[in-house]
């Protein structure tokens, strides 16, 4: 293969590379948007039954605060590979956080926010320091 050809193939590739690249880009926009029409038509739904009745429209879903001044909280974590999972925990209205140099206290709708959470079991699984060195291996 002389040097033209070579330089063709590189080209070639890169331009395939290229538009590959574009391609994955608009994909994780149309799963976006295909993802939130599914939280609103399945999720959203389904979390109201068991008390949430209030979405943020993305990812979190949450109910009113009680007595107590705690509000039930689900959010779902974006993954790498186009995959997510669920955490779930508590908000409460008596313990701020910091954000820059500003206490929030997540009084509002708009500043819900999971304070105490946990995650899937099989999620909580897979960080295991033993499962991590058997990959390893």
């Amino acid at each position: 293969m002389n040097i033209f050809n070579k330089i063709k193939d590189i080209i070639d590739r890169r331009k395939s590379i290229s538009n590959i690249y574009d391609d994955i880009q608009n994909l994780d926009e149309v799963l976006l948007e295909k993802r939130i029409e599914i939280f609103a038509k399945v999720v959203t739904p389904r979390f109201a039954e068991i008390g949430l009745n209030n979405w943020n429209g993305k990812y979190i879903w949450f109910s009113d605060f009680n007595d107590e001044g705690i509000k039930h909280v689900v959010e779902y974590n974006v993954l790498k590979g186009f995959g997510g999972s669920f955490s779930f925990g508590n908000c409460f209205d008596f313990v701020p956080t910091i954000s820059g140099k500003k206490l929030i206290n997540h009084r509002t709708d708009k500043s819900t926010k999971v304070i105490y959470f946990n995650r899937l079991e099989s999620w909580q699984e897979s960080f295991k320091k033993t499962d991590l060195l058997t990959l390893i291996e």
